[in-house]
């Protein structure tokens, strides 16, 4: 099986597409194939969209710098072979190739599971040439019989053929056997009209899809953490969601990605295991965009993370192993964590922010509806409670009055007829006891950075926990909702459920503190490899955005890189 593995992965960097057999990959695969993954780069308009939009990226000498020796000494790796990058792999890569993975029996234990790799590549010979470290590797037997060549070990569960432009990998023999019988025709997964017909519908071009059996893959997820006590939330969550279909490409704007899963059959079960998924983004009216560097909102988070909880409690309550020794205060965290996650059904976000200081602003929002109002307010009074215990304690402690501890300060703010408690750095009350010097170097380093923490429930019923400067200022100001790189973003997008949303300049801003702090220290070589590597390539992405929404009967999802127009 280590060998399969590493010839997947070799498959992955190495494949190449076109060539004498007339077939494709997935013709290879059985009919009923639970899992198929496609890698494509035989799409003519792809792969000339692709290279327009990598020359929008400037020209750094990274790739001749670092990533081709690097690659030389890994391909020099295996003694006795001389393979190198220009030689052997970048005719490969120019090529057209097309690597394609399939499971047709989800299965727990590794002897039974049907694994299939088929590789199509136009550059044959050289794509042998990559993997003659494998090929040729300790225990391997070869044959040659007729247009097909072998190689085979038993003990590591591994069998090849290459038959003309087309490499055959397996996990077991038989599943070999029956690649080679579907090379002479036969029922097999590209024979799946409907399919075909559901990936075509999704992009006219791509450089890869998915398909995934959801009945039989939510069985396989299922068996696999029963242990840890979810395996009941897997079969009812993935179960609940038809077959899935994915795509990814090159468009004008950058990279994209489309998927869609039926839901008509099931949408009681879904709306049990994914709460809300057919109402709209909340959040995107309350959270400030001024830096945002990462946004996220979803529904349903306590769902899964009860599940997850619950099988820790399981393990721990059932003396499993690893978990016998088991402090109280250990068990009182969980079951507080379990009180909190019975609030989370309802929509959450995260927020990723760059509000001019020296670290990110990091804010949480669970949306709390009436019935958990109530709940919320005890959590919230309990958490409260335990930060004044730490507090008191810190401050009373034998380095109370020699550390930062004494500058801590606690307050309250309202926010929409809500109550925050604030913790905050009294910067006034750190300079006392330290010479203006020292005090000076500190808020050099620092900048204009505030230390604030807020927690507690606003009066829109919004929970809060955010490290957050001024962060009752700008709740509900300058929203994202009405961002338009946001909104158009969203495109023409019904009903959005869920979305992840990140912006690279305000990151980029943050990092250049850092930059800064290794100019001043005299560290020219961090500076200049970031204003070169980093901040150049990085640059040239505007955004990425994935979401999720309902179309009809269908759950469908859309992600985009979105890259700038390069230099002029």
């Amino acid at each position: 099986m280590k060998k399969l593995l590493l010839l997947i992965c070799a498959s992955v960097f190495f494949a190449g597409c076109g060539g004498k057999s007339g077939l494709e990959p997935e013709a290879l695969f059985p009919e009923d194939a639970g899992l198929v993954f496609v890698l494509d780069n035989s799409n003519e308009q792809q792969r000339d969209q692709l290279e327009e939009i990598m020359d929008r990226f400037p020209e750094t000498g990274f790739w001749k710098k670092y990533a081709v020796p690097a690659i030389d000494e890994n391909l020099k790796a295996s003694e006795g072979y001389k393979l190198s990058y220009k030689k052997h792999l970048k005719p490969v890569l120019k090529g057209k190739w097309k690597l394609a993975v399939s499971i047709a029996n989800f299965s727990v234990e590794e002897d039974m599971a049907d694994v299939y790799v088929v590789v199509k590549s136009d550059k044959a010979n050289k794509f042998k040439d990559l993997l003659s470290p494998q090929l040729d590797g300790e225990g391997i037997q070869y044959k040659k019989d007729g247009d097909y060549e072998y190689w085979t070990n038993v003990d590591g569960r591994f069998y090849a053929a290459r038959y003309k432009d087309l490499f055959l990998i397996a996990s077991n023999e038989e599943a070999l056997e029956g690649m080679k019988a579907r090379v002479d025709g036969g029922k097999s997964f590209a024979d799946n009209a409907d399919v075909k017909n559901r990936i075509a519908s999704l992009a006219e071009g791509n450089m890869g899809y998915a398909y995934v059996n959801s009945a039989d893959f939510a069985d396989y997820l299922a068996a696999i953490y029963a242990e840890f006590g979810m395996g009941q939330y897997f079969e009812n969550y993935v179960g609940a969601i038809g077959d899935s279909y994915s795509v990814w490409g090159v468009s004008d704007y950058g990279f994209f990605g489309l998927s869609e899963a039926d839901i008509a059959d099931n949408p009681d079960q879904l709306e049990k295991v994914m709460p809300g998924y057919t109402q709209g983004l909340n959040f995107v009216n309350k959270v400030n965009s001024d830096g945002l560097i990462a946004y996220f909102e979803s529904y349903g988070a306590g769902v899964v993370m009860h599940a997850f909880i619950n099988g820790i409690l399981t393990a721990v309550y059932s003396g499993g192993d690893g978990y016998s020794q088991v402090s109280a205060e250990f068990l009182d965290l969980m079951n507080f964590v379990q009180r909190f996650l019975s609030l989370l059904d309802d929509s959450f976000a995260f927020t990723f922010s760059n509000t001019g200081g020296f670290t990110p602003s990091v804010a949480l929002y669970f949306q709390l509806d009436e019935a958990d109002k109530e709940e919320g307010a005890k959590l919230v009074e309990k958490f409260d409670a335990y930060i004044v215990k730490v507090l008191d304690e810190l401050k009373n402690g034998p380095m109370g009055n020699e550390t930062p501890v004494y500058a801590l300060k606690k307050d309250v703010e309202i926010v929409n007829g809500g109550t925050l408690h604030k913790i905050y750095l009294d910067f006034e009350a750190l300079a006392v006891g330290q010479s203006a010097a020292e005090f000076k170097v500190f808020e050099n380093i620092m900048g204009k950075q505030k230390f604030e923490f807020f927690y507690g429930i606003t009066g829109d019923n919004v929970l809060v926990l955010a490290f957050y400067p001024d962060f009752e200022e700008v709740y509900g100001k300058n929203v994202l909702a009405n961002d338009e790189k946001f909104k158009k973003a969203l495109g023409d997008a019904d009903v959005v459920n869920s979305v992840t949303y990140f912006q690279v300049d305000p990151l980029l801003g943050i990092f250049g503190m850092y930059v800064n702090i290794a100019r001043l220290s005299g560290n020219p070589d961090l500076w200049q490899a970031y204003d070169l590597y980093v901040k150049k390539i990085m640059g040239a992405i505007e955004y990425l955005i994935a979401y999720a929404y309902v179309g009809g009967d269908v759950l469908r999802s859309n992600f985009q890189m979105v890259i700038g127009e390069g230099e002029e």
